[in-house]
């Protein structure tokens, strides 16, 4: 008969460095390229930051408030408000 100690105990997969990296700098190149380069891809950055900040809020939810997913929401949350603003006033 096998106790709870013989079990191995299955951890959840943390998150890489590199995939947290990811989803920060790929919305920050989308605003960049928006900005620069095709004013009519604001939709574009507004949809990829808010699926930024959608993906940080589930990562916060599932493995708590952890410097990670806190930059991804952030940084991801600027994105929209600076998309938001283009498309308000496009100057």
């Amino acid at each position: 008969m096998s106790t709870p100690n013989d079990q191995p105990t299955i951890e959840p997969p943390r998150p890489t460095w590199w995939g947290t990296l990811l989803w920060v700098l790929l919305p920050v190149l989308v605003i960049v390229y928006v900005i620069l380069l095709a004013p009519l891809a604001l939709p574009a950055a507004l949809i990829l930051g808010a699926l930024g900040m959608f993906i940080g809020l589930r990562r916060i939810a599932k493995q708590g408030p952890t410097a990670g997913p806190i930059i991804l929401v952030v940084v991801n949350a600027l994105v929209v408000s600076m998309s938001v603003l283009a498309l308000i006033n496009p100057a």
